[in-house]
């Protein structure tokens, strides 16, 4: 998977406008994700979860695979 993801590194942290809220388990600080690693949207994957939440995050999500039969392109719209 490391293989995979060289390249793709993008030094810009892809959101703005972010509420700023409490560090926890399940969720980071805006400064927080500025120590983050983002990539470039170039892979398609898999992932199972449970259900959407009613905030819009998902439950127990996992990833499964990359896609090989699929596009980003096919995957995210088009701004």
């Amino acid at each position: 998977m490391a293989a995979k993801l060289e390249g793709l590194e993008d030094r810009h942290m892809p959101y703005v406008n972010l509420l700023e809220r409490k560090s926890t388990q399940w969720a980071l600080t805006l400064e927080e994700m500025k120590n983050c690693m983002w990539l470039k949207p170039k892979l398609a994957a898999q992932i199972e979860f449970v259900e959407w939440m009613s905030d819009g995050e998902l439950r127990h999500s996992r990833f499964v695979r990359l896609r090989q039969d699929k596009e980003v392109a096919d995957i995210i719209p088009e701004e």
